[in-house]
């Protein structure tokens, strides 16, 4: 579950046919099947995964005290510096919901990543689109304490 839920169709396509193309498999489950050996040497729990998500799923900051389930509300009183990132697909979070808590919070600063790879956007696996993240991210970081 955890193989698909981090990759859009495009980049599971891409990534099933790399493979293929690397020699290291030529076809489907033989990818997927390298996939959960890698996992399974990383001592990966599917059980950790899926409470990870429940807790995901759960979370809403309009539940926060005194916001009574208004998330718009809640969104709209951070005063942090705020940077949101967002790939152009993503099929977890979608694009669109980062889009919109950028637009409540005021000041925040939205990244769209040019990126079809959703969370693996900011991992090695998507070596491009980490790179523009962490530079992004530093130079959002510098200019934040910056402007303290």
């Amino acid at each position: 579950m955890n193989v698909f839920a981090q990759r859009s169709p495009s980049r599971f396509a891409a990534d099933v046919a790399g493979a293929a193309n690397d020699g290291a498999t030529t076809d489907t489950l033989a990818w997927l099947a390298e996939r959960t050996r890698l996992m399974a040497a990383q001592r990966h729990d599917p059980l950790d995964w899926i409470y990870q998500s429940y807790a995901y799923d759960a979370h809403d900051v309009g539940t926060s005290h005194g916001f009574g389930g208004d998330t718009q509300k809640a969104l709209a009183s951070i005063r942090a510096s705020t940077l949101i990132a967002v790939p152009s697909l993503d099929l977890y979070n979608p694009t669109e919901a980062g889009m919109w808590a950028a637009q409540q919070i005021q000041g925040a600063e939205l990244l769209r990543l040019p990126f079809e790879s959703g969370h693996l956007a900011a991992s090695e696996a998507e070596p491009q689109a980490a790179a523009q993240l962490n530079d992004k991210i530093g130079r959002f970081l510098r200019d934040d304490e910056l402007a303290r």
